[in-house]
């Protein structure tokens, strides 16, 4: 079940990304690259973040619950060591991605309209944080091998 849902929301996810892509290059180039994918007001950009948001939070979600699955079966599957320190990371990591992705629905919802300009790409600057993810992610998996009484390298 979990897979299909991970199926579907790919498939609602690419729309919005595409949406986000075309704005950011079309406000980028001046209008030379695109026309915005319809974005004219405020509550148009509010609306794609919005949109962008939730997709990516369940999205990622779901990706965090099949790690989570993965974990939780971990004895049946047989994962080593390593193999469930890797599942509880990549769980952890995932699952950071939905608070990120959460704050930036809160973020586009709560900005005042019509807001000064630097305020319009703030939801999505947010999504800058997913690079602390990797060293979050490496402290969970050196934390579960040492738990595991396992030697890392």
């Amino acid at each position: 079940m979990q897979s299909l849902l991970l199926v579907f929301f790919v498939l609602i996810y690419v729309y919005p990304l595409r949406m986000l892509f075309e704005s950011l290059f079309t406000w980028v180039s001046d209008g030379r690259l695109g026309d915005g994918a319809g974005i004219r007001t405020f509550d148009d950009l509010r609306k794609m973040f919005v949109a962008y948001g939730l997709c990516f939070a369940t999205l990622a979600g779901v990706i965090a619950a099949l790690y989570l699955h993965a974990w939780r079966r971990r004895a049946a599957i047989g994962l080593d060591a390593h193999e469930r320190a890797s599942t509880l990371a990549h769980a952890a990591a995932y699952g950071y991605f939905v608070l990120l992705a959460t704050a930036s629905v809160a973020v586009a919802l709560s900005m005042p309209a019509p807001g000064t300009a630097w305020m319009f790409g703030l939801p999505g600057f947010l999504y800058f944080g997913m690079f602390a993810s990797f060293p979050m992610s490496q402290v969970v998996y050196r934390r579960a091998l040492v738990s595991a009484g396992a030697r890392s390298g």
